[in-house]
């Protein structure tokens, strides 16, 4: 839907904006370089989300070099643009609110079938659907079966929002497939982010993979 957009904690590193307010509290600090992953630790994000497009407005040139040098190569040239002229001048935004947008996308979320890598395909058919994982690998498995990126950042997954990730599956008309936590611990999260400052929950929730040897 090129007129949607979500809420992430996800900091995406192409193409945005922030509040003056914003800059006057990071910018004495900015980084010499790599200033994209430390925008998104947990120190200077202190809890803050990102709205963004479900449809990209920005793609990554570098498909054969940069600064990545092109680990996500073959995902990243099949991003598709949007191609439609949106007057957000003449919409509602009002739903990205942050206590609107939480009751409303977690309600979405909770709603949503439960279902598995094996069903996926026949439960999309009738509407959302939701693929519960326990932990870090059990996302990265999930992530790797549907061609998404399944690193993280920080603690976050690319463009989650309090640990969910989505995807539409068979395009713009399709379904969203929704990446999440057990449904007993979305339901603790939705309930905590209402307690905690951002910041503090924000924290609290970050994914912990596993660490790599060292040898």
């Amino acid at each position: 839907d090129p007129r949607r957009l979500l809420r992430a904690d996800f900091f995406p590193g192409l193409g945005w904006m922030m509040p003056r307010r914003v800059w006057d509290e990071i910018g004495p600090r900015w980084p010499v370089g790599w200033w994209d992953d430390w925008m998104r630790e947990p120190d200077v994000r202190m809890g803050r989300h990102t709205i963004r497009p479900e449809i990209s407005r920005t793609f990554h040139f570098g498909a054969k070099s940069g600064a990545s040098s092109n680990v996500f190569g073959k995902k990243l040239e099949k991003i598709k643009l949007n191609g439609v002229d949106v007057p957000w001048q003449d919409e509602d935004l009002s739903y990205l609110e942050k206590d609107i947008y939480r009751e409303t996308y977690y309600k979405e979320v909770v709603d949503a079938k439960a279902s598995n890598a094996q069903r996926m395909a026949i439960d999309i058919k009738e509407g959302n659907v939701r693929l519960e994982y326990r932990n870090w690998e059990g996302f990265q498995a999930l992530a790797k079966k549907f061609n998404l990126m399944d690193d993280e950042k920080a603690g976050v997954a690319r463009t989650a929002f309090e640990n969910i990730v989505e995807f539409r599956q068979g395009g713009s008309s399709g379904n969203l497939v929704f990446l999440s936590p057990m449904l007993s611990t979305i339901k603790q999260h939705f309930q905590e982010g209402k307690r905690f400052d951002m910041k503090e929950f924000s924290q609290q929730i970050r994914m912990k993979p596993k660490p790599t040897k060292k040898f």
